[in-house]
């Protein structure tokens, strides 16, 4: 968002700038039309990259949230599956010992 007060300061109001007594002005003071007409086309430029960029930085916040919900999923499904295993453990320990005790 600075980028956007900064291309506001810079382009200024272009209506001011087409006026002839403020192009005489910025053209003595080395900003003729064309200097400008640059800039400006320079700070469209950037400002479209620095949008983009913004929406990359968005999109990789939103897959880094992602990628937390599913390792916290999928750390409660171990912790689950470990007290599934483990009392399915100690039944099969239990069936075993019966099978030997009746055998």
């Amino acid at each position: 968002m600075l980028y956007e007060i900064t291309r506001q300061k810079i382009r200024g109001d272009t209506a001011v700038q087409s006026e002839p007594q403020f192009a005489e002005i910025l053209a003595a003071h080395g900003y003729p039309a064309d200097v400008l007409a640059n800039a400006n086309a320079l700070l469209d430029t950037l400002s479209a990259a620095l949008s983009a960029l913004d929406t990359t930085r968005v999109e990789a916040e939103r897959a880094t949230q992602t990628r937390h919900e599913a390792l916290a999923a999928l750390s409660d499904w171990v912790v689950r599956f470990e007290r599934v295993a483990a009392v399915a453990s100690r039944a099969q320990t239990d069936a075993a010992r019966r099978i030997a005790y009746v055998a």
